[in-house]
């Protein structure tokens, strides 16, 4: 289930989202740690906390309204963050979330290069 905290200004969500980067963030993921990080606004929190497959490191904040909401997803997903996420579609936006879109590289082995023994 989503873990929802009281209304918030939007400065305060500004500072828990890059707190909450860098906390869990790898130290050699911090040139650019925003980049494995997804940022979206919603309405109905339950819904999107599914469509997202339910991630870990999931956080959502509630703004006092949608102009709030809107501009702080317009913030991280701008230059110098360059989060990921998807712009508009929610008519009223009223929460802010963001998770760790981490997904580890699959490795490509060539057989070739294999070393039988």
């Amino acid at each position: 289930m989503t873990s929802i905290m009281a209304k918030v200004s939007k400065d305060s969500i500004i500072k828990s989202i890059k707190n909450r980067v860098y906390r869990h963030t790898p130290k050699s993921k911090f040139k650019f740690p925003y980049r494995k990080w997804y940022i979206g606004i919603t309405s109905d929190e339950d819904k999107r906390f599914s469509a997202h497959g339910k991630p870990e490191l999931w956080k959502i904040w509630e703004t006092y309204n949608p102009d709030i909401a809107k501009d702080i997803e317009k913030i991280f997903q701008a230059s110098p963050y360059f989060m990921k996420g998807n712009t508009g579609g929610v008519t009223n936006p009223t929460h802010v979330y963001t998770y760790r879109d981490y997904k580890p590289r699959k490795t490509k082995v060539d057989p070739k290069k294999i070393i039988k023994s």
